[in-house]
């Protein structure tokens, strides 16, 4: 008991204590500093993961992607609660990297991934995937630099929440490879051949093959194109004389194009070589005034009959496949070969069929002002500067 009088002393509690909890780091209820940083991380991991898919036939850029991805969705979720400091540092560095890597990819290329080698036209996803990065950077940074550690309540990160979800929402369905591009499968009337999709004007030369720059064209589709044309290039050689071809089976067609000639092999339609350039199914020689014939392309065929869907896909809107369903031909087996058009209402000549819906590319192995996978029309005129109306016609 005090003396009377006596002033009573408090006597401080154990540390844990109420009475000591002055002198702890503040909690409190909520989330931790860094959470609106996380929800902009997970919306970056989420587009990143979407970017698998297009990708998957390079393995190296697929999984670049799901590690990068799977990074920026793990911290986010470390990062909602945590209030430690070096869980700060650790996102600011992995936002920081993702945004030098997304520098690379589309200025200079990241020369060690498959896939990513070469610089890559900007995608409203890949666009949208580095604007979260930088956000999740820059908030991190900011925490850290203010050195907070008060809790964020959840009511104020329902609308960051709702904004990054719609935006990563949208990034993940216009990664491209999601999106739809002209491929509808209308194949038109009879009697008229068509692309799929319109060719880029791409000034080409086969010593330098570089498909780089088109809108609308993944990384991975430029270098399946590009593969596609070198592999052209280094197959013509065995070509080059009409002689050649003939003792190989190709038969000439009767397709009815100003300058050129061209020759079919029809047995190879049904050979297990598709698209493969080493085993064209048609060549085309330019024949000068003089009668001389130098090949120019080589001509890859699938069909008949055969959905654009279910062709291989050479290199997306650069190389989009040709569909021919106006041609007719005679005989049959080795000797089929082609030897005329359709009339407008889908009729042969007398003695002559239908040869069937047929999906053509031809592959430039000389200069072209549009491109490696140009249309056969102004032979003559192929090497002057390129210019979107010359580029788009069959």
């Amino acid at each position: 008991m005090s003396a009377p009088g006596a002033t009573s002393t408090e006597i401080a509690g154990p540390a844990g204590s109420p009475s000591s909890a002055s002198t702890s780091p503040p909690t409190g209820p909520g989330f931790g500093p860094f959470s609106p940083a996380a929800l902009a991380s997970i919306g970056a991991g989420a587009v990143h993961l979407a970017a698998i898919g297009p990708h998957a036939d390079v393995p190296q850029a697929a999984a670049t992607f799901a590690a990068l991805g799977l990074a920026q969705l793990a911290w986010g979720a470390a990062a909602l609660p945590a209030r430690r400091r070096a869980v700060g540092a650790v996102g600011l560095v992995l936002h920081g990297a993702a945004l030098v890597g997304w520098v690379l990819a589309k200025t200079a290329g990241i020369a060690w991934i498959d896939g990513l080698s070469s610089p890559e036209a900007l995608q409203l996803a890949d666009l949208i995937a580095a604007v979260l990065a930088a956000v999740a950077g820059a908030l991190t940074a900011r925490v850290l630099l203010a050195g907070r550690t008060a809790a964020v309540p959840g009511r104020r990160l329902a609308l960051p929440a709702a904004a990054v979800l719609v935006v990563a929402v949208l990034g993940a369905f216009t990664t491209p490879g999601h999106q739809h591009d002209d491929h509808d499968h209308d194949e038109g009337p009879v009697g008229h051949a068509h692309a799929v999709g319109p060719l880029p004007a791409v000034d080409y030369d086969p010593a330098d093959v570089d498909l780089s720059g088109v809108p609308g064209v993944t990384s991975t589709e430029r270098e399946r194109a590009e593969r596609l044309v070198r592999a052209a290039v280094a197959a013509a050689p065995a070509w080059s004389r009409v002689a050649d071809a003939e003792a190989a089976g190709f038969r000439l067609a009767d397709l009815d194009v100003a300058g050129v000639e061209q020759y079919v092999r029809w047995p190879a339609l049904a050979d297990d070589h598709e698209a493969d350039p080493a085993n064209p199914e048609g060549l085309v020689y330019e024949v000068s005034p003089s009668g001389r014939r130098t090949l120019v392309a080589l001509v890859l065929l699938v069909g008949p009959d055969v959905p654009v869907s279910d062709a291989p896909d050479l290199g997306g809107a650069l190389a989009p496949w040709r569909v021919e369903d106006h041609l007719c031909a005679t005989g049959s087996g080795a000797e089929r070969r082609l030897t005329g058009l359709a009339a407008a209402d889908g009729s042969c000549p007398v003695g002559q069929s239908p040869a069937g819906t047929l999906l053509r590319q031809q592959v430039w192995v000389v200069p072209h002002r549009c491109g490696p996978f140009a249309g056969l029309d102004d032979v003559a005129d192929r090497l002057e500067a390129p210019t979107v109306e010359a580029c788009v016609g069959p």
